[in-house]
């Protein structure tokens, strides 16, 4: 059989050749403009990743700043058994709030009255450290915008000593030294302070009767 040939002229066959390089050439830029994309997305995602980490990295460093903080100065005021005022070099007054303890409330005002042994307490916080210099080793900072610290007067440990005197008890929620836990199972055992009662109010659920 007879073979047909197909004559195609030259401007045809040139049209066809320039419409396929061109249809080529949308193609490329179609996935050239879809990985400019991809690459835009890819750069705000790392540039919001960066931002993410440099905000860690701030919070742990300011948590390591509180962590570390180290407090020295004269005791110049007590608020009740388990805060008092630090006066440092620099005349600058720091409030302190006594880490891992819970003294008895003070009075404050006729719809929150006195607690049992709150004055009492307070009290004892003074004769302990009232006008003395003190270190307090802080490892944070509550609600309230005190220092949560260890306070030491002399070397002695003034929130274990509270402790021990039966002026506080142990605040079982961020307690984790087990010397206070002992301490107050030795002056539980003695009645001595607040543990005269057989059965104490803690000052936690005192202050939300």
């Amino acid at each position: 059989m007879a073979q047909l040939h197909c004559y195609v002229p030259d401007d045809i066959a040139q049209q066809a050749q320039r419409r396929a390089e061109q249809a080529d050439l949308v193609k490329r830029d179609t996935v050239n403009l879809k990985r400019g994309y991809r690459w835009n997305d890819l750069q705000k995602k790392g540039l919001k990743m960066k931002s993410l980490i440099a905000l860690a990295t701030l919070l742990i460093a300011s948590a390591s700043a509180i962590a570390s903080e180290v407090i020295t100065g004269k005791v110049v005021s007590i608020a009740d058994g388990d805060t008092l005022t630090i006066l440092d070099v620099n005349h600058q007054q720091h409030r302190i709030r006594f880490a891992q303890i819970d003294a008895p409330e003070t009075y404050h005002g006729k719809d929150k009255p006195a607690q049992p042994f709150g004055e009492r307490s307070k009290q004892s916080a003074s004769e302990m450290s009232f006008g003395k210099e003190a270190r307090a080793e802080c490892s944070q900072a509550d609600r309230y915008g005190r220092s949560v610290c260890t306070i030491f007067i002399d070397g002695q440990d003034l929130n274990l000593e509270q402790v021990r005197r039966g002026m506080a008890m142990v605040y079982r929620q961020y307690a984790h030294s087990p010397e206070y836990f002992k301490a107050e199972e030795d002056a539980k055992r003695m009645h001595l302070g607040l543990w005269s009662d057989p059965n104490p109010t803690p000052p936690w659920n005192w202050r939300h009767r």
